[in-house]
């Protein structure tokens, strides 16, 4: 885990991940906090994103869903 993301107002709070190595960027993609299976995934910190050294600005990815959960808590949110 390399942060946590929350927006207040919305229920998008997570934590973020981060795998080094370019054998496995989209680790968390289907996969929770424990590293198990999941459809919604976790966020996590983008193929190509530094965290060391520390940086000012890190991509996040994960899923947009209809449910909801993760991204999909911004849907309809203004000024997002």
């Amino acid at each position: 885990m390399i942060g946590w993301i929350s927006i207040e107002g919305t229920a998008l709070n997570y934590p973020v991940m981060h795998t080094p190595g370019p054998a496995t960027p989209e680790f968390y993609l289907r996969r929770n906090f424990e590293k198990q299976y999941s459809d919604t995934g976790t966020p996590y910190a983008a193929e190509g994103c530094s965290i060391s050294p520390q940086v000012d600005n890190i991509t996040i990815s994960g899923h947009h869903m209809k449910s909801s959960k993760l991204f999909g808590a911004l849907r309809g949110v203004r000024g997002v």
